[in-house]
């Protein structure tokens, strides 16, 4: 190998992207802080100055990580439109008797922010950020990517691929409805209300299915009609750019979570489900993206 080579290597290895720096850092905070919260408070959650340093982490985690592979534009197009439909989910099924996902009703707590509505604004957006881990375990898994061009497969492949982001999104119904109802978030009224303890172990059990049918029609338009529209630049950068290992910071986010729940659960089953579930996905997703990151192509003395 030629002193020049060796010299535009080395370069290449001192010039660090800064979003990666930040992907990484932000990662490193969430997790301890997650795992803080897990071990040492009892449940009553984090102090507010942690609690807001690890909420930073988690929108430089997830929301930076989103930029730096949609890009701009179709980030853009993607927040707005998901949120647009999400809230359209909660606001019916808010109006018509908890239709979708079950009867519930949010709470006034101040975390929550202004109301549009019977929803805050907070749920949407919060919804819609933890679909894009979802979205990245289950590409990371089927093809070592990020970011699918949905125009590479067949119509049914790309409905197929909805229909698991759907049902894995679905799973966060579990981690989540027991803190949520916890703090106060939301509680269950009416009809679901009224389910026996044994019927409402999770919740309604509309809940799984209703985020199922939310998580499908999303991704089914951001798959059809967004990406086409406004991925083709993030696109080739997919084809062009290799992975870097904080690109596993979605992966980090969603494990890290589920074994802090674990450490602290609402109860000792639920804890125990969490951990298997989101376990057992996140350490397939980061056995694949490992995988794919170390591979070293063969050649020959």
């Amino acid at each position: 190998m030629s002193t020049s080579t060796n010299d535009r290597t080395r370069g290449e290895v001192r010039r660090v992207n800064p979003v990666d720096v930040a992907l990484g850092v932000a990662c490193l905070v969430w997790v301890g802080m997650t795992l803080w919260s897990g071990i040492q408070t009892g449940g009553k959650g984090l102090p507010v100055i942690p609690q807001t340093i690890t909420s930073l982490a988690l929108v430089v985690a997830v929301i930076g990580h989103m930029l730096k592979h949609l890009g701009v534009r179709l980030a853009a197009a993607y927040f707005v439109v998901a949120t647009a439909i999400e809230w359209s989910f909660e606001q019916a099924n808010i109006s018509f008797g908890g239709f979708v996902w079950g009867d519930l009703r949010y709470g006034q707590l101040s975390m929550l922010g202004p109301h549009i509505g019977s929803v805050p604004l907070l749920v949407p957006i919060a919804m819609v950020a933890l679909l894009w881990p979802v979205y990245v375990i289950i590409n990371v898994v089927l093809d070592g990517k990020i970011l699918v061009d949905p125009r590479s497969l067949r119509p049914w492949q790309v409905v197929g691929r909805c229909l698991l982001y759907g049902m894995l999104h679905a799973w966060l119904a579990f981690l989540t409805n027991g803190f949520c109802t916890k703090f106060g978030v939301y509680e269950w009224v009416g009809k679901s209300g009224a389910l026996p303890p044994q019927d409402s172990f999770f919740g309604d059990p509309a809940l799984p299915i209703g985020w199922t049918v939310w998580g499908f029609v999303t991704t089914l338009i951001v798959s059809f009609v967004l990406i086409p529209a406004f991925g083709r630049d993030a696109l080739t950068r997919s084809q062009t750019r290799p992975l870097a290992w904080v690109d596993a910071a979605p992966i980090v986010v969603i494990g890290s979570y589920a074994f802090a729940l674990y450490l602290n659960p609402v109860n000792e089953s639920v804890g125990s489900v969490i951990l298997f579930m989101f376990g057992f996905i996140s350490l397939l997703a980061l056995y694949r993206f490992a995988a794919v990151l170390t591979a070293v192509p063969r050649t020959r003395d």
